[in-house]
């Protein structure tokens, strides 16, 4: 099931959006994107009927190349207390597939953090997909 399909929790969820980007020459048409700040996350409602989330995780082709963290977490965001699963680097031109862990996961929360002092860049969540176990 796409996770874009999944009832959303809200979060700070001022600079995302659910649209076309572009990772490293491919083009995914229903990302979610991230025009990134430091901790904005969005949350999503995964109730334990997940075993696995998989994603690309990248920088759109034509955003700022500053790298940037996206961590995907258990309950809420990090400064409310969320458990890490899993910590990726998003980089221009290297989009990552990565799949997540969701065994008891009853909110997924994303988190998107620019490293250092950067121009905010567009992260890029191609293909999100949740499995069932």
């Amino acid at each position: 099931m796409p996770l874009t399909d999944v009832d959303s929790l809200g979060g700070s969820y001022v600079n995302w959006a659910i649209e076309p980007a572009t990772m490293g020459g491919k083009r995914f048409d229903d990302a979610i994107t991230i025009q990134n700040g430091n901790g904005e996350n969005h949350g999503y409602r995964t109730n334990e009927r997940y075993k696995s989330l998989t994603v690309t995780v990248g920088l759109d082709d034509d955003s700022a190349a500053y790298p940037a963290t996206v961590t995907f977490l258990s309950g809420g965001g990090s400064e409310d207390g969320g458990k890490t699963l899993k910590t990726v680097t998003a980089q221009i031109n290297r989009p990552v597939k990565v799949t997540v862990d969701l065994t008891g996961v009853a909110i997924l929360t994303i988190e998107g953090n620019e490293k250092g002092d950067a121009e905010y860049p567009r992260i890029a969540l191609g293909d999100p997909v949740l499995h069932r176990p």
